[in-house]
């Protein structure tokens, strides 16, 4: 007798083991995300509560306006990824391996956020910008690397397919952030 297939393990445990293991290279470790709606849609709160509360805390007198393009552009960087991903793997034929794919890309995220904020608070208590810039700048690279890796094993495409769709990611994004600053820069000015 067969039913649904079991819910996968969203425990926290189960999770930072899988970010671990991404982290560390292991492909292996794409199978312990989930590859459910639930599991995606889960995968997305942190990266929603996060940069909200780091931008409330972090302004002094942010005004409502400030906080609306904090919050419109924070949102935009979380959609984009996902948006793009999912024509892409459509368009290739790797749909059926994207939920994982954006679980796992979603958590892994929310695991760099986690060590940029942890290096740079150790950093800046040791009052060192110029080593702030450089583990900004490692952590990007590495950033890239680990984008172009759940690409590559978790769509199951090729390097020139993963690399072609994390620059396509990170140029969206970019502008999708960046584009609505500029225009409100303008506006002030």
């Amino acid at each position: 007798m067969s039913g649904p297939p079991p819910e996968p393990d969203l425990s926290i445990g189960n999770t930072i083991r899988a970010i671990v293991g991404v982290a560390l290279g292991r492909p292996a470790a794409l199978r312990q995300f989930g590859d459910t709606p639930r599991a995606f849609i889960t995968s997305l709160i942190p990266l929603i509560v996060v940069p909200l509360l780091s931008s409330l805390m972090t302004q002094k007198d942010p005004g409502f306006g400030r906080f609306l393009l904090e919050a419109a552009a924070s949102v935009a960087a979380l959609l984009v990824p996902p948006v793009l991903t999912h024509a892409l793997a459509r368009a290739w034929g790797r749909e059926e391996a994207w939920l994982r794919f954006a679980t796992a890309f979603n958590w892994c995220q929310f695991g760099l956020l986690m060590v940029a904020m942890v290096g740079l608070f150790v950093i800046g208590g040791a009052g060192g910008r110029d080593a702030a810039v450089v583990v900004v700048g490692l952590l990007g690279i590495y950033a890239l690397w680990l984008h172009w890796f759940l690409t590559r094993h978790g769509l199951g495409v090729s390097s020139g397919r993963a690399i072609m769709l994390v620059l396509s990611v990170h140029v969206a994004t970019s502008l999708v952030v960046l584009v609505p600053r500029f225009i409100a820069a303008l506006l002030r000015a």
